[in-house]
């Protein structure tokens, strides 16, 4: 390098032309103010240090500093600039004598321009890392040549640092407004809006500069809350804070959009109002879900109060229909009972004139008395099938349950049959049963189901048919099922539930049937074996006769097997 002192030489010799930005003469140092003296050196201001001392002292307290050629061959550095060199160097190190690759380059740049660049860099040094201000000058001789290129470096970490905290807190600023609302807005003492952040396009396809200028009330619609203005138009008539107020803004689409606006009043250092700063939501879906909600309510409602007028109908029309059946079912027994009684002197009369006890009837009179005691006999099996009827849907029917042999049962309900089965030429020798199975029933009303069945069968079963049963017993239900079957005319798979219904016989109607009865034996026997605890099912199909099984309850204790 050279030395302090031609160094000096040189740049005193330099004057800066400011109109093209060159360097002028420096000032010599001796021209500078003398440095204060110490205590007791008064008047005395000769400086005891030479020329290279001093510059070399000056220098080495500055900022980093380095001085090239023009080739780009380093002259001078001074200390602080030694470690940024070293973390620009690859290789062995900073020699000291040649510049790092990128500051040479900037020589090399402002030596063809003959123009100061002004350059940032950062050095990262572990986990610190330093930000300068590069400022690279030309020194020119005094035929306007460059004959040097100055680098002074200037720290500027603390200003990058706080920059950035600053850079940092904004974003911070603008996530949580972000997160909180959907654009911000701020006017200024007349109500003129002269910020709108840029959110606001997203909700209304409006840029801001389209809002900027305009009064705050003039950007929509402020809706009154009941009886009371809007809450933004009352707060900043009275300086006061405002949440939630309603506003309708129409994008350039003509789409109507609902925002909750929400304020406060700025105030300066001197308690000056400057306006008003605040932010806005977009809550368009809400007040149309609110809106549906409040029109399903009230459809709801509606529809609740039509309910209700449909229920008390009905509970109306419900209790009209229980007092007809009540009084139905009371005006039948009662029928049934008045009914039964000269029924009884009929029947007992007939019964008294079959046997002559006072004499030898005429032919033709005995025959009329056994058809009398006939009629009387079925008329009063129908009467007491009404009374049945009656009972069992008032609840008052009478059950006596005991145990009883189901062999005789089924011999006694054959016996009842036989005559009109051998009548109408019906073959039973199939409706038989000697199994010690015992059931726990009501002997009375076991025996009229099964009565009931048979009958059912010889009535329905044609000439040259056979009736017959078939039992299983179902000891894990506790059940004897009973299957009276026959070679009938069987029943279509759509009737075969109205043959359990009251007053239905599906061979014709009431004013054309073929065989005698109203329609209530079926009916009786589901019912009685559903008050013993089982029931009566059916099974048929039309010319593959009928199978009605009847489901009685099993006497436990017995312990006979089929």
């Amino acid at each position: 390098m050279d030395s302090f002192a031609t160094l000096k030489n040189r740049l005193h010799s330099q004057r800066r032309d400011h109109g093209r930005g060159r360097a002028t003469r420096r000032e010599d140092t001796h021209d500078r103010p003398p440095a204060h003296s110490r205590p007791g050196d008064e008047g005395n201001t000769e400086i005891d240090l030479s020329d290279e001392e001093l510059i070399a002292a000056i220098l080495e307290q500055a900022s980093p500093i380095f001085i090239a050629l023009p080739d780009g061959t380093l002259k001078y550095a001074n200390s602080g600039y030694r470690p940024i060199a070293a973390l620009l160097t690859t290789g062995p190190g900073f020699d000291g004598k040649t510049l790092p690759e990128r500051h040479s380059q900037l020589v090399f740049d402002v030596v063809r321009s003959e123009r100061a660049v002004t350059v940032r860099e950062a050095y990262k040094k572990g986990n610190l890392t330093k930000h300068y201000l590069l400022r690279v000058s030309p020194v020119f001789s005094k035929n306007q040549h460059v004959i040097a290129v100055t680098g002074a470096f200037t720290d500027t970490t603390r200003e990058i640092e706080a920059m950035t905290r600053a850079q940092r807190e904004r974003q911070r600023f603008l996530d949580v407004t972000r997160s909180a609302s959907d654009w911000i807005w701020e006017t200024d003492e007349n109500n003129a809006l002269f910020f709108v952040s840029e959110r606001i396009t997203e909700a209304l396809g409006i840029p801001p500069a389209m809002l900027k200028g305009r009064n705050l009330f003039s950007i929509g619609v402020f809706r009154s809350q009941g009886d009371r203005p809007n809450l933004a138009v009352e707060s900043v008539a009275a300086r006061r804070p405002f949440r939630d107020a309603v506003v309708e803004i129409t994008s350039p689409e003509n789409e109507r959009r609902t925002f909750h606006l929400s304020g406060v009043p700025v105030f300066d250092e001197a308690g000056r109002f400057k306006g008003y700063r605040g932010a806005g939501n977009d809550v368009t879906a809400r007040v149309i879900a609110e809106e549906n909600a409040n029109r399903s309510r009230n459809e709801l409602t509606e529809l609740l109060e039509e309910l209700r007028r449909k229920n008390e109908q009905l509970e109306y029309t419900a209790h009209q229909a229980m007092a007809a059946t009540r009084a139905k079912d009371e005006f039948l027994a009662t029928m049934s009972h008045e009914l039964r009684t000269p029924l009884n002197a009929v029947i007992g009369f007939s019964e008294m004139m079959q046997m002559q006890p006072f004499g030898k009837l005429h032919e033709r009179y005995a025959d009329y008395n056994a058809q009398v005691l006939k009629a009387g006999r079925h008329l009063l099996t129908l009467i007491e099938d009404c009374l049945d009827v009656a009972r069992i849907e008032v609840g008052a029917l009478p059950l006596s349950i005991e145990p009883v042999k189901l062999s005789t049962l089924i011999k006694d309900a054959r016996a009842l049959i036989t005559l009109r089965a051998e009548g109408k030429g019906v073959d039973i020798s199939e409706l038989r049963y000697d199994g010690p199975v015992e059931l726990l029933v009501d002997p009375t009303r076991s025996l009229q189901i099964f009565v009931n069945l048979i009958t059912n069968g010889v009535k329905f079963t044609p000439e040259g048919g056979r009736i017959g049963i078939d039992v299983s017993i179902d000891r894990t239900a506790g059940l004897a099922h009973v299957t009276v079957w026959d070679t009938g005319p069987g029943i279509p798979p759509e009737k075969q539930n109205m043959v359990f219904d009251k007053f239905q016989q599906i061979h014709g109607d009431i004013l054309s049937r073929e065989k005698e009865g109203i329609g209530l034996g079926l009916t009786l026997s589901r019912q009685f074996a559903r008050l013993m605890g089982g029931d009566v099912t059916l099974q048929s199909a039309p010319g593959q006769g009928c199978r009605f099984t009847v489901s009685l309850p099993l006497n436990t204790g017995e312990q006979g097997q089929k």
